[in-house]
């Protein structure tokens, strides 16, 4: 296997970039502002999965990923020196967090000054970016980045040749200069060489690079200097890709404005448009991600829809047909915020785990494989729960190369999944179990969640610990009744639950103390809803 991930808890040609979405998934109370929670670059992408930790995976060429190495990373790995995160973003190939006391940190290439602390030497470790107090959110583009501060400034830093820092200059910075005339802001978004800002009246302002009018402006003339998007009223959410930028309206519409060679606006045209256009048929959206050539929204239902190029499967879709109106990315639900590279995507799910698809050739998907995904698949090391269990007697591990499992020790009741009940001093693979992801072991029992969503259990069901409306032991996996979405699973000694998608919490097995929190003591064998 390529790499042992143990895990236990609970965003190309030089050119291309993404900046972080705006994620309705943590706000300040008693304000607009919005921290992102999921960010994706050109081919490296990175979450905050709770706790304050950040982990990122990928392309690591140029350090991205912040661990203090320039090895990719397969599986999601930990940022080093980032306790209590609260913002991210990814650039083309640097990364930038802000931290809990209101200081920004950048790391990777820095050619450009793009890490913002003085120097244009790389950094494989987040360094601190200097004279910035009070940060409130971050956004990173190809070779720039720019920060929201308190009382709605923005201050951006780095290259500037197209007047992408914003301060009537073509003069780039290695510190963060603020961005001219420009007050009110909540949120901020830089892309390939341009920048953008929402404002608190709903209105964005945008500058820097406009050769494809995605200023918004109704021109193509570059801005050094923040312009008034054309006709933009009521916007809550803004992101920039590589040449156009997105915005999610109150009622819950999108708009795109700039290129669209392939499709990225959504309009059901490939014309470029230096005003925004209505993307089609999408109501209801909550967040906007938008990757080199295309564009994905979360809707308020916890499903995903994407539009625009699709050569690598970036759509989601299962094919890699482009679509210049939105498709639905399959088998995906809970999700609270998405992002788009390259030529891949990730959705954050609201449990903190991740599903990535579309190109893999950096390990950009984050699943210890290197083959590309037009279906979503899920990140490695990231989601809540373990790839390693130890029971009363036995252990399980999931194998991340193959995505099977292996178990070990006492098997008096089958709970090492190989057929038999023959007790197994070295690890036996469990029959008939595929696409596992994450595993837990009881006393007498194991389980498994499917990348599918589903889980599968197995060994002693006295109690119906095994889930498949049975109390019927089993030496080899079954399936537990009624669950397609699951991302998580503990055991107890004779009891089980699961996190699903949507963040519920199922339980079934013995319950003669109340463990399932169902509100009741009767034992269950299927699923019940735990009241959390």
């Amino acid at each position: 296997m390529r790499r042992l991930t143990v895990a236990v808890l609970l965003v190309m040609s030089v050119l291309v970039v993404r900046a972080v979405p705006v994620a309705a998934v943590s706000t300040d109370a008693g304000s607009r502002l919005v921290r992102p929670l999921l960010a994706g670059g050109a081919a490296h992408a990175c979450a905050l999965p709770g706790a304050g930790t950040m982990k990122c995976w990928g392309l690591n060429s140029s350090g991205q990923l912040g661990d203090g190495t320039t090895t990719n990373g397969p599986d999601a790995i930990e940022a080093n020196g980032l306790a209590g995160a609260v913002a991210i973003a990814a650039g083309t190939a640097h990364t930038c967090a802000v931290v809990a006391s209101g200081i920004a940190k950048c790391w990777g290439a820095n050619s450009s000054g793009q890490l913002g602390n003085g120097t244009t030497t790389n950094s494989v470790v987040p360094l601190t970016v200097t004279g910035l107090a009070g940060v409130l959110t971050v956004s990173a583009g190809n070779a720039h980045s720019c920060a929201l501060v308190v009382g709605g400034t923005v201050r951006c830093w780095g290259a500037n040749a197209n007047g992408q820092l914003g301060n009537g200059t073509t003069t780039g910075s290695l510190t963060p200069v603020t961005v001219t005339g420009l007050s009110g802001a909540i949120a901020v978004a830089a892309g390939n060489a341009h920048s953008c800002a929402l404002l608190a009246a709903g209105t964005v302002k945008c500058w820097g690079l406009n050769s494809s009018g995605q200023v918004g402006d109704g021109t193509n003339t570059q801005r050094l200097t923040p312009v008034t998007v054309t006709g933009m009223s009521g916007a809550t959410a803004i992101v920039a890709g590589s040449f156009h930028t997105c915005a999610v309206l109150g009622a819950g519409n999108v708009d795109c404005w700039g290129q669209n060679l392939s499709g990225q606006l959504g309009n059901g045209t490939m014309t470029t448009s230096s005003v925004p256009v209505a993307v089609s048929g999408i109501t209801g959206a909550v967040s906007v991600g938008a990757g080199a050539n295309h564009s994905c929204v979360v809707l308020a239902a916890g499903t995903v829809r994407c539009w625009g190029a699709n050569s690598s499967g970036q759509l989601g879709n299962g094919t890699v047909t482009s679509s210049t109106t939105p498709v639905t990315a399959s088998g995906l639900t809970g999700a609270i915020a998405v992002v788009g590279g390259g030529a891949y995507s990730c959705a954050l799910l609201a449990a903190r785990a991740a599903k990535c698809w579309g190109n893999n050739g950096s390990d950009q998907l984050g699943d210890d494989k290197t083959n590309g995904s037009a279906l979503p698949v899920i990140v490695d090391g990231l989601t809540v729960g373990s790839r390693i269990g130890s029971g009363g007697g036995h252990s399980c591990a999931v194998v991340s190369s193959t995505s099977t499992a292996r178990c070990w020790g006492n098997n008096s009741s089958g709970q090492i999944g190989d057929g038999t009940t023959t007790t197994r001093p070295t690890p036996a693979i469990v029959t008939g179990l595929i696409g596992a992801i994450a595993i837990a072991t009881g006393a007498t029992h194991s389980c498994a969640v499917l990348a599918s969503g589903g889980v599968k259990c197995w060994g002693l069901n006295a109690s119906g610990q095994l889930g498949n409306g049975t109390t019927t032991s089993s030496s080899t996996p079954v399936t537990v009744t009624g669950l397609t979405t699951a991302i998580a699973v503990a055991t107890g000694a004779n009891h089980t639950c699961a996190v699903l998608g949507a963040g519920t919490v199922k339980c079934w097995g013995l319950n003669s103390s109340g463990q399932l929190g169902d509100g009741t003591t009767t034992n269950r064998l299927i699923a019940v809803t735990a009241l959390v």
